[in-house]
């Protein structure tokens, strides 16, 4: 559409050349919004990748701390055994 309005060589009414302008100028914005849109909706899945590897290393941390105190309880009762799993 573009194209056309611009391969025109006869002149044109000042009128036409006016809404061609505001055409061509809302276009520029709506490609100019567009190109935002995309920006906001690659940071919401960076923020959503990102918040699930906080939310996964939080839930290790928590796992660590759970293991440490269970290690720590374990201290003075001796040394444990640990045999493997063998079905009879």
């Amino acid at each position: 559409m573009e194209m056309k309005r611009k391969s025109q060589s006869k002149p044109q009414n000042p009128y036409i050349q006016q809404l061609s302008a505001k055409a061509d100028e809302q276009d520029k914005r709506l490609k100019e919004l567009r190109h935002v849109q995309d920006q906001v909706d690659s940071y919401k899945l960076s923020n959503s990748a990102l918040g699930r590897s906080w939310m996964l290393a939080i839930f290790l941390t928590i796992a660590k701390r759970k293991l440490q105190a269970m290690v720590k309880g374990t201290v003075g009762l001796g040394p444990v055994h640990i045999t493997p799993y063998v079905e009879i």
